[in-house]
């Protein structure tokens, strides 16, 4: 690829994450990876876009990466994930006291990762958006994908 088909890729590129980012909290935030709960699909210092529009129009889907407000108010970052095999019982489900719909949220890394295995069903008003992009490094690729169905099946350990 020529040096010049690259340089106007670039501009491009930084063209359309400069328009996104400048339309606010509407439709894309930029956000970085802390933390090795989501390895080997993220890493700490990865740069994502997390696209705010699309859980208007339609619920998360098993496999997508959505960020969210955890328990303690932290920003968090999972996989939404397939219903446990064996459902845990909880005391009372945090923050959902509207009766919305809920889901489970597991960290790719289970060992390294506080997701719904401690702290239960995650309520769609919790949500604040979906990951669809990782900007850096470009080392690593653009596009977050799903994972492989087999690795985001839920069980209880």
């Amino acid at each position: 690829m020529s040096a010049r088909l690259l340089g106007h890729g670039m501009a491009f590129t930084a063209l359309l994450l400069a328009a996104l980012l400048s339309a606010g909290d509407r439709l894309v935030i930029p956000w970085v990876v802390a933390g090795h709960s989501m390895e080997p699909a993220l890493w700490p210092g990865d740069r994502l876009l997390i696209d705010r529009w699309t859980f208007r129009q339609r619920a998360p889907r098993v496999g997508e990466l959505v960020l969210f407000e955890g328990p303690s108010g932290t920003p968090l970052v999972k996989r939404v994930a397939g219903p446990p095999r064996h459902a845990p019982t909880y005391p009372e489900l945090w923050g959902a006291g509207d009766g919305g719909p809920v889901h489970w949220v597991l960290g790719d890394h289970p060992e390294m990762s506080r997701d719904s295995r401690h702290f239960g069903l995650v309520p769609s008003t919790r949500i604040r958006g979906r990951v669809v992009l990782r900007y850096w490094p470009p080392s690593r690729g653009r596009i977050v994908r799903r994972a492989s169905p087999h690795s985001y099946i839920s069980s209880t350990r």
